[in-house]
């Protein structure tokens, strides 16, 4: 239930640690507080935890936000994004006929 690092969400909610929808048939979307990292990093990993995730996006922002440009990344799979230190997760929970009921547990971004 760590709200302090939510800047932004939209039909989204946080309970008992579970990043999920508050009305299913509408997407939800949370986006993170900037994390100043010591240096520039230029690639991403996430490691996600939770259910019918096979429709949600996942993106990282690199500029603290200062721009609206996100990239998109995979989980589980190193992704070259743009050069940067201020980052910004931005997951967005879809559902539909076979992602019946997206959760997030909890997710880590690895950088390099």
């Amino acid at each position: 239930d760590n709200m302090n690092q939510i800047e932004s969400s939209a039909n989204a909610t946080i309970s008992n640690g579970d990043f999920r929808q508050t009305a299913l048939g509408s997407n939800a979307q949370i986006t993170s507080t900037t994390k100043a990292m010591p240096e520039d990093v230029s690639q991403a990993e996430l490691r996600i935890a939770g259910q019918d995730l096979n429709s949600a996006v996942f993106a990282v922002n690199t500029d603290g936000g200062t721009t609206t440009v996100y990239t998109t990344i995979t989980p589980n799979q190193l992704t070259s994004i743009p050069i940067g230190k201020d980052i910004k997760v931005r997951i967005t929970l879809v559902d539909n006929a076979t992602n019946v009921l997206p959760i997030i547990d909890g997710f880590s971004l690895l950088l390099r």
